[in-house]
């Protein structure tokens, strides 16, 4: 998603990226996502698992942290792993 100020912007920044984005006059959807996930400022970095839940809090800061060392990411995406596996609350009380 996008909080480019206009669409031209938007179109130039997103061509440089290599992920998919929300098409930026879906305004509604924008919106949504950034009440839902608590989005305050761009970027922002989150981490979902299978039924869009957040499992990270601060995804962009572990991240960020990582800096350029392979061994740091891979022990991010690793705890990442480790919380998509993990039984939920909901599940562990039914």
């Amino acid at each position: 998603m996008s909080l480019d100020g206009n669409e031209a912007h938007f179109n130039r920044h997103f061509a440089m990226m290599p992920w998919l984005a929300l098409p930026y006059e879906d305004e509604a959807r924008v919106a949504a996502l950034k009440i839902r996930f608590e989005i305050k400022a761009l970027p922002t970095l989150v981490v979902l698992d299978s039924k869009g839940e957040k499992i990270s809090e601060d995804a962009r800061q572990e991240v960020t942290s990582a800096g350029q060392s392979e061994e740091a990411a891979k022990k991010v995406l690793t705890s990442w792993e480790e919380l998509l596996k993990a039984p939920k609350e909901e599940e562990v009380k039914a």
